[in-house]
């Protein structure tokens, strides 16, 4: 598969990413059909793992490197909001 030019959305993977997600949740809220929580870990991750390869062989094919240090800075900039979202939410419900 070439990954030149624009790469096309693959929605499917994002969705079930987010399926994963919530049947862990649901699975964490004791919900009897979401027995698959360590299931959803693994499908979350795998897919994740996929889609950020993904990116990173594209990247390594448009310029010939990696730039490790703009990836790591993009998710921070992407994970930071939640975390902190999180942290509100729970020491508010805690």
């Amino acid at each position: 598969m070439s990954t030149k030019g624009k790469r096309s959305h693959i929605g499917g993977l994002t969705g079930l990413r987010a399926i994963a997600a919530v049947m862990v949740v649901l699975y964490h809220l004791k919900f009897g059909f979401a027995q698959g929580g360590l299931l959803g870990v693994t499908m979350f991750f795998a897919v994740s793992g996929f889609l950020i390869t993904r990116n990173l062989l594209a990247e390594a094919e448009s310029t010939n490197r990696i730039n490790l240090a703009n990836f790591w800075k993009k998710r921070v900039v992407r994970i930071i909001p939640a975390i902190a979202a999180m942290i509100v939410l729970v020491v508010l419900f805690g």
